[in-house]
């Protein structure tokens, strides 16, 4: 829901791992319970640095956990639009995330693969076309 989704934090723990959550008091003043954690993964690519997540708990019946304070080195609630639309998908839809301009740079370079190699093609045909067409040709036919 809405109201929820403006809960919703990126989460950084002393042991590195970076999660995207809805947040919520805890237990008690010194946690906070996560709702629906994912875990960010940066991987390097040949398109550059991408980002995809994991569900954090895999093995839950409820999807949330508590956190101490103590294990939180950053929390956010301040979060790119871009984040939340793919929060929301990875969670209903259980795919992965990739932002929307390394979508759009992986369209480009499969745009322009397949733009090189249909060129390539109609070179060759044209190549072909001039080679049965022109008389000079030095072709023996046997």
């Amino acid at each position: 829901t809405k109201e929820l989704m403006e809960n919703l934090a990126t989460i950084k723990l002393t042991s590195g791992e970076e999660l995207i959550a809805i947040v919520e008091d805890g237990p008690t003043p010194l946690e906070i319970t996560v709702i629906n954690p994912v875990l960010v993964h940066k991987n390097n690519s040949a398109l550059g640095p991408m980002l995809s997540v994991s569900h954090w708990l895999m093995f839950t019946k409820s999807n949330q956990a508590t956190i101490k304070k103590e294990k939180i080195v950053a929390l956010e609630y301040n979060l790119e639009d871009n984040t939340i639309k793919h929060f929301e998908r990875f969670t209903k839809e259980r795919g992965a995330v990739i932002s929307l301009d390394e979508q759009t740079r992986l369209e480009d370079m499969i745009s322009k693969t397949l733009k090189g190699a249909m060129d390539r093609e109609e070179q060759r045909e044209e190549e072909w076309l001039d080679t049965i067409s022109n008389p000079e040709a030095n072709t023996t036919i046997h």
